[in-house]
């Protein structure tokens, strides 16, 4: 997708009665006050793209948050119910063109598989919603970046899980992905 400056992005409240609505907020707060933009008196004409921000969650329990950030407020009843909900809505946008990309707070995968019994994590469930088929998860800090070869299983598994072909498959997937 293709859209000009300001870029859109949403964040899932992750478990409305774990840490995500806590890191959200603080997160929030941390990165507007890099864009200058938790004061209403800001400058314009800043040298930075300023991004805009959607949260999607429960408003109440999020609180406060800088006046220049939305807030999607969705009722649930569970909190796996409500994980859930959140993270559906957010693909919504991103599949709407309402937002170009997705920030998701921690939840707790044992909860949303309560209430949806196939969930597994977040990175699966994206890539069925969006039906990727080659995926893995990537963590990025600065200029290094991580794929791990093995997600959401038990740590009993993973050593035979870690196949030549695994390891090669992750490498290669992050590879192409660094490229891009």
């Amino acid at each position: 997708m293709s859209r000009s400056s300001p870029k859109v992005i949403a964040i899932t409240m992750g478990d409305p009665e774990g840490i995500g609505p806590e890191i959200t907020r603080k997160a929030l707060f941390a990165c507007l006050s890099e864009f200058n933009i938790c004061h209403p008196e800001r400058s314009e004409g800043s040298q930075q793209e300023q991004p805009h921000f959607i949260v999607i969650g429960n408003k109440k329990i999020l609180g406060r948050l800088p006046f220049s950030v939305s807030v999607v407020d969705i009722p649930y009843k569970t909190a796996g119910e409500g994980s859930l909900k959140f993270l559906d809505r957010a693909i919504s946008l991103i599949k709407e063109g309402v937002a170009d990309a997705l920030v998701t707070a921690p939840l707790s995968k044992e909860r949303v598989s309560q209430y949806a019994k196939n969930f597994v994590g977040h990175t699966e469930y994206l890539a069925q919603a969006f039906t990727v088929k080659n995926f893995d998860m990537m963590f990025v800090a600065g200029n290094s970046c991580l794929t791990i070869v093995t997600r959401h299983v038990p740590l009993k598994e993973v050593p035979k899980l870690i196949t030549q072909k695994a390891v090669y498959d992750s490498i290669a997937l992050m590879a192409i992905t660094l490229k891009k």
